[in-house]
């Protein structure tokens, strides 16, 4: 049996926001070697009967190793419920005390359940006491794959856990909690000002202030239909709240516009040049508007941040040069980068088979990571390792360390390499 993935996927998602996943089909793996107990038409009848959703089930899909079951109903915890059958149905099969189930989810809601330096999916794993794995995508999905071990029990509380916050992800950032603003204590930080749509600016800078901790206002009009807006607060809180919300509005129409004064070395040619030659898949262009200068960016969504994310360190460099160029010193007569209070750390269980080709010939692959993207990588002593993966192989802890972005960087091209090493 099969269904259209794409009809359905199209279906399934609201189209007010690319962040809305309310209706969101709950997608579950299930191993080739009970497809057919699992797809038996009974149970799904039952299953159907008892719940109210709709199950479709596909025996064959391309670069996954399991067959996928999609849930769908308007109710979160019909689907849910749907979801423990199954489980309670899997473990059943062999009369399994623990094992392990993967749940798929939506690219763009993985770092919600990973949370600011792995804190949400720690607090998942702790609450479920369930092992939980962050999987990269299979080649046919656009979803991300999770693996969860454990009872079957502790594999439902933690999958209903997981698809509680993406459920929730269009109503708030789950890495943040809200904060009021404060009348009082002012955010100190660099300033990045850029257009937004006049008719939702307002809307926007709202939410930069309640979800990501930054200073946010409007400014002046440019034009008919764009408004200045300016975010204020830690480089780390500036990126997310662009690459994760701001960079995903669908009114920007693929070009993201940065403001900066006439006068500003930002918006100098030489400048704007050097940037052009360093991200070449990239247009980058400059248009005047009174007094501002406005930068137009256009090309991928990863390309975008990187050109963002170099504003952002000159901006933040500028803020804390001083005029005889003296750092600042600490108590132990060392300056100190003003970037070091915004660095944070995740660990990452690596199959120690894999590491030493991880780390390369003379640690060569793995400074080639940390170069490319500023994160600082180490990998636990395998003498003091008993950590192993979810499929019980032994493994090390490999730790990241650095901006919240840089780590996600040096994460994403680290687990690329796993995968293909695992292939080969």
């Amino acid at each position: 049996m099969s269904f259209d993935q794409t009809g359905r996927h199209s279906r399934s998602r609201s189209p007010r926001s690319p962040y809305d996943f309310t209706s969101y089909p709950l997608k579950i793996g299930i191993p080739l070697e009970h497809a057919s107990q699992i797809s038996d038409p009974e149970l799904i009848n039952r299953i159907r009967s008892d719940t109210k959703v709709d199950i479709s089930f596909m025996d064959k899909v391309p670069g996954f190793d399991e067959a996928l079951v999609s849930i769908e109903s308007n109710s979160v915890s019909s689907k849910i419920n749907a979801m423990s059958m199954i489980i309670d149905e899997l473990a059943g099969l062999k009369d399994y005390s623990e094992f392990t189930t993967t749940i798929l989810i939506p690219d763009a809601a993985v770092s919600s359940i990973i949370g600011r330096s792995g804190q949400q999916i720690q607090a998942i794993q702790r609450q479920s006491d369930a092992n939980v794995s962050v999987i990269d995508k299979a080649s046919s999905l656009k979803d991300r794959i999770i693996k969860i071990k454990g009872r079957p029990n502790n594999i439902k509380d933690a999958a209903e856990k997981i698809y509680r916050i993406v459920m929730e992800r269009k109503i708030s950032s789950p890495r943040r909690e809200r904060k009021p603003p404060s009348p009082v204590k002012r955010i100190e930080g660099p300033s990045l000002n850029f257009l937004l749509p006049s008719d939702i600016a307002s809307s926007i800078v709202r939410r930069a202030r309640s979800d990501f901790n930054l200073e946010a206002f409007t400014g002046k009009e440019v034009g008919n239909s764009e408004t200045i807006a300016t975010v204020k607060g830690a480089p780390a809180d500036i990126e997310d709240a662009i690459f994760e919300f701001i960079l995903g509005l669908r009114e920007l129409n693929d070009a993201f516009k940065l403001v900066v004064d006439t006068e500003s070395s930002l918006g100098s040619t030489s400048f704007i040049n050097d940037l052009s030659d360093k991200f070449t898949t990239a247009t980058i262009r400059i248009e005047r508007a009174g007094d501002k200068k406005i930068i137009i960016i256009s090309g991928s969504k990863r390309t975008k941040e990187d050109i963002i994310r170099t504003f952002i360190v000159k901006l933040e460099s500028k803020r804390h040069r001083t005029p005889d160029r003296r750092s600042p010193r600490s108590s132990h007569g060392r300056g100190e980068s003003p970037r070091r209070k915004y660095q944070s750390s995740i660990n990452v269980t690596i199959p120690d088979m894999l590491v030493a080709r991880l780390i390369g010939k003379g640690g060569e692959n793995v400074k080639s990571i940390m170069n490319k993207t500023g994160c600082n990588i180490s990998f636990q002593k395998p003498e003091t390792s008993d950590v192993k993966t979810p499929d019980g192989v032994p493994a090390r802890i490999c730790t990241f360390k650095g901006t919240p972005s840089s780590i996600a960087d040096g994460v994403k091209i680290l687990l690329d390499q796993v995968i293909s090493l695992a292939r080969q």
